[in-house]
């Protein structure tokens, strides 16, 4: 199935699993690959539609893709290595994106159905990266923007002012 030309703008849209239908293209990751079908939601911000836990985090020196596979799947991740993002399976949900485009350095974007799972999933990547000295830093927060977790490799969180 071609994927409509997506517009400049984005637009936030909630997905909604649905079984045995034909997939429909989206702006936001599908989870579990299930298949789904879009809803607008016109300009809501994406952590009001969200209420779980998920991660923002940096990476100092991003190595290669093809290194960064190959970090992830020492480490004992199942690892899909797409065109431009790497997806840990056997995380809750955690990718490597924008890689191998000349747009922007790459991003990570990870969340979790639970506190306990996003930390997990944190550290068994926080602990790949540091294991190959890649200064990092992850953030944890609540489906209320509040930082509940930090972890990293040699990048200290700043002091509250």
């Amino acid at each position: 199935m071609q994927q409509p030309a997506v517009p400049r703008q984005q637009t936030w849209i909630k997905i909604e699993e649905i079984k045995n239908e034909s997939p429909a293209w989206s702006l936001l990751p599908i989870k579990y690959d299930t298949e789904a079908y879009i809803t607008p939601l016109g300009d809501l911000p994406v952590k009001q539609m969200d209420d779980g836990i998920f991660l923002s985090g940096g990476i100092d020196q991003w190595p290669s893709k093809s290194e960064m596979a190959r970090i992830m799947q020492g480490a004992g991740f199942d690892v899909y290595v797409g065109q431009y993002s790497i997806r840990l399976r056997d995380c809750d949900h955690f990718v490597f994106q924008s890689y191998g485009g000349d747009i922007c350095e790459p991003t990570i974007d990870a969340d979790g159905n639970t506190l306990e799972t996003m930390t997990r999933d944190a550290q068994r990547v926080s602990n790949a990266l540091a294991a190959h000295d890649i200064r990092h830093r992850f953030e944890i927060y609540n489906g209320n923007d509040e930082m509940v977790g930090y972890l990293h490799h040699k990048w200290p969180q700043a002091p509250v002012v």
